[in-house]
């Protein structure tokens, strides 16, 4: 059994990651770490990448680090969905 850290803040939720997820856990990993950088937001560009009622909190969220903790959270709910077991880094 396994760990993987994950770094990650607008690819939260996406295919590629999510695709990422489920190949290591088929290959045993079975403890997941998620790291979420706290960065400034542009002027304007605060929000998901997606809109989903998970991150829609986060739309005109300008707060770096508060919208890493949405993010982080989200995230943290996303990885339990996809079958991971989940923590905060």
């Amino acid at each position: 059994m396994g760990s993987c850290l994950i770094v990650a803040n607008q690819t939260i939720g996406g295919d590629e990651l999510a695709d990422a997820v489920a190949q290591r856990i088929a290959a045993g990993n079975d403890e997941f770490h998620l790291l979420v950088p706290s960065t400034a937001a542009a002027s304007g560009a605060a929000g998901p990448i997606r809109s989903t009622p998970q991150r829609s909190t986060a739309i005109g969220v300008t707060d770096g680090r508060k919208l890493a903790e949405q993010r982080l959270s989200y995230g943290l709910d996303w990885l339990t969905g996809l079958g991971a077991n989940g923590s905060a880094a």
